[in-house]
């Protein structure tokens, strides 16, 4: 019943997307089966074998050697070096009170030390052991650990209902912005490799549109008589009349006004 149960088990997780999860799957549960199969044919056979070799006398190592009646019945009783050694010596030692002690206190200090380290394990698992050898994706990983030292990920969402037009320095992180705005707080958090796992400050979308519609920055320009429509940005202003979407009186603290900041965005 167990053997049927796991190898049930292991075929359904072939039933995963992942080829990894579908190979390791497919293999574990056939070789739970072929065992299965071996338990119940080759191995009771075996120990048929090995009962009858008991029977008649003979050595285990070298089956075809039989052993005189004085010998066999004087090693009849003994269970070998092993079982004399655990029975006579090491059971009578572990029993003692002090030793009996001793075992629980480094026991306890044990399982508390792999408690301390259980927030020091590394989260994930390695790319490379889901790969063969020769798969053409090792070498991908490997470059990407030499060069490319990036781990996942990660994302800083904002709420709804935030308003960006008038709290843009409450997340923007660049020049009149807040010291303690979300993006300026996670630069910092990158700077601190020891207590955090944030390596570069993050890639925000409204530093990108703050420079963007940065009058110095001449980005975003409009067509000068059709103010509807933006200049590509491969027109230099040799060839097309554009000016810029914001001038100077648009601008606070280096931020484009409430009303400004939403009509452009919602361009």
């Amino acid at each position: 019943l167990t053997g049927i149960s796991e190898s049930a088990a292991f075929f359904l997780g072939a039933l995963s997307s992942m080829p990894a999860v579908r190979t390791f799957s497919l293999y574990a549960g056939m070789a739970v089966f072929i065992n299965f199969i071996l338990q119940i044919t080759c191995f009771l056979a075996v120990m048929m074998l090995d009962i009858k070799r008991q029977r008649s006398n003979r050595l285990d190592v070298c089956c075809c050697v039989p052993m005189s009646k004085k010998v066999a019945g004087e090693a009849q009783p003994s269970g070998g070096i092993i079982f004399m050694f655990m029975q006579d010596m090491y059971s009578h030692f572990l029993m003692q009170f002090p030793v009996r002690v001793i075992t629980m206190i480094v026991f306890t200090f044990v399982f508390c030390g792999s408690l301390s380290r259980i927030p020091h394990l590394s989260v994930g698992l390695d790319q490379t052991l889901a790969l063969p050898k020769d798969s053409y994706l090792l070498k991908y990983f490997h470059e990407m650990n030499d060069v490319f030292r990036v781990g996942s990920p990660v994302y800083f969402v904002v709420k709804d209902g935030f308003d960006y037009a008038v709290n843009t320095d409450k997340v923007c992180s660049t020049a009149g912005c807040s010291k303690y705005s979300l993006g300026a707080q996670i630069y910092m958090a990158s700077l601190q490799s020891e207590h955090t796992k944030i390596a570069t400050s993050a890639s925000s979308w409204v530093d990108d549109f703050l420079s963007w519609v940065n009058p110095l920055v001449t980005c975003c320009r409009l067509v000068e008589g059709n103010y509807s429509n933006f200049c590509n940005a491969s027109v230099t202003s040799k060839e097309a009349t554009c000016t810029p979407c914001l001038n100077s009186t648009d601008m606070v603290r280096g931020h484009p006004k409430p009303k400004k900041f939403m009509g452009y965005l919602n361009k």
